[in-house]
C-alpha cells in the first residue's frame, strides 16, 4: 500500500503533467463523473479503446482521485514496466493454465466486489492510434451486471499536433471523453 500512494503521488506531481505535454491530452466529461458520486462511491467499471502506451495514465488522470486495478497480458509483465504495472492494479491474465485462470478470476470477482474500480480494454489488444472502437469483448459487461456495478464508457480520440505541441512528440494529440 506505500508503494501504491509514493507511486500515486509520483503520477500526479510528475507523469500526469508529462503526459499533458508530451501527448496534449485533453480531457472531457468529467463533471459526469462529479454528477453520479453517489452511484460511483462503491466502485465501477471503467472501459475504453486501447490505443497507445500510455492510455491507462490518460484513463487514471480522468478518474482520479480514484486508483483502479485492470487486467494485462501476461507478457506485458515481462517488460521493463512490470513492477509500476503490479503496483498500479495490474493484474496478470493467466494462459494456459486453467488453475491460474480460477484464481485470476477470483482476484477480478474480489476487486469489483469489495467496491474497488475495475478498467478494461474490452477490444482486447493494442492498435496504435486505431481511430475507431473495435468489436469489444463481453467479460467487462458480465462483471458489470453480476455484480450490479455502473459501467463509465471512455473513448480516446486524436487530433492533429499544431502549434507548440508539435515539440513535445510525435504521434497525434489525445482527447479522451467520459461519456
Amino acid at each position: 500500500k506505500c508503494k501504491r500512494v509514493f507511486l500515486w503521488v509520483v503520477l500526479r506531481v510528475l507523469m500526469f503533467w508529462l503526459i499533458r505535454i508530451t501527448h496534449g491530452l485533453r480531457i472531457y466529461g468529467r463533471e459526469n463523473l462529479k454528477k453520479h458520486k453517489d452511484i460511483l462511491k462503491d466502485g465501477a467499471i471503467t472501459i475504453s479503446n486501447h490505443v497507445f502506451m500510455w492510455d491507462y495514465l490518460c484513463v487514471l488522470k480522468a478518474i482520479r482521485p480514484h486508483i483502479s486495478y485492470f487486467p494485462a497480458w501476461k507478457a506485458n509483465f515481462e517488460s521493463g514496466f512490470q513492477p509500476f504495472m503490479r503496483i498500479l492494479g495490474g493484474m496478470p491474465i493467466p494462459e494456459g493454465n486453467i488453475h491460474a485462470m480460477m484464481a485470476f478470476k477470483r482476484g477480478m470477482d474480489e476487486v469489483v466486489k469489495s467496491g474497488k474500480w475495475l478498467h478494461v480494454f474490452p477490444e482486447g489488444s493494442l492498435w496504435y492510434f486505431y481511430p475507431d472502437i473495435r468489436p469489444l469483448k463481453p467479460a467487462a459487461f458480465q462483471y458489470a451486471a453480476k455484480y450490479q456495478k455502473p459501467l463509465i464508457p471512455i473513448s480516446m480520440s486524436f487530433r492533429p499536433r499544431k502549434g507548440i505541441n508539435k515539440l513535445f512528440g510525435k504521434g497525434p494529440c489525445v482527447d479522451l471523453h467520459i461519456a
